[in-house]
């Protein structure tokens, strides 16, 4: 995936998706090096003046060192939140998050819940959870994105009605390199923002809640 500067920047540098980091923050390195998240790591610390923590076996351990954690919801379940007092912000994506993960996390530091393919560069919503709402969700678009949930056709559905998420904005990445033929059925011309601008078709099922928030609802290729 042909991921540019600009698509890096917009998440890393805007909040939420700066998580607040900022000098004498210490990010937790606890992901991969080479999964996608793992760039929101590294660069996102490095950007802001703080300090990496890098890991060895011990993946607990040096989160009990860090103020700012960025892992998957598995990754996250292998970590006591109350070993972790230090921790302020903790954002997770990759895969779907358990409600009760969420719930422990996010009373003891501001708790992102997030969502979003490689293309559209790490992750394209979030949502800081709090433990007493009725639903988990994956929040709203990041700044300069948008998200449409639309039918078959490609057309807008509305507030409660499930479709397929596309997503469009400055997340959307370059494509495929040397694939046109996934090109052409993963990304669209965007009629929605215009300009020439593209969006991503994400696979992934979703409803809008009353409130404006994304209800994550599998995938369509499950």
């Amino acid at each position: 995936v042909k991921v540019t500067h600009r698509n890096v920047a917009n998440i890393l540098l805007t909040e939420p998706g700066a998580l607040g980091i900022r000098p004498g923050d210490r990010v937790a390195q606890l992901l991969n090096i080479a999964f996608d998240m793992a760039a929101w790591e590294i660069l996102g610390c490095l950007a802001h003046g703080a300090t990496l923590v890098i890991r060895g076996k011990d993946i607990p351990a040096a989160a009990r060192t860090a103020t700012v954690l960025i892992a998957t919801p598995t990754v996250l379940s292998g970590i006591d939140p109350a070993a972790c007092p230090r921790v302020r912000a903790v954002a997770v994506a990759g895969e779907p998050c358990p409600r009760p993960l969420a719930d422990a996390w996010a009373r003891r530091a501001a708790f992102h819940n997030c969502c979003g393919p490689t293309e559209t560069t790490i992750v394209n919503t979030m949502s800081r959870h709090d433990p007493s709402a009725p639903l988990l969700t994956i929040g709203r678009p990041t700044p300069n994105n948008t998200v449409y949930v639309l039918d078959a056709d490609r057309r807008p559905l509305p507030v409660g009605e499930a479709g397929e998420m596309w997503a469009g904005g400055d997340c959307v990445s370059a494509g495929y390199l040397d694939n046109d033929g996934l090109n052409a059925e993963r990304y669209a011309p965007d009629p929605f923002l215009g300009g020439g601008r593209r969006m991503f078709r994400t696979r992934d099922l979703g409803r809008w809640t009353p409130d404006g928030q994304l209800e994550h609802l599998g995938r369509t290729d499950d």
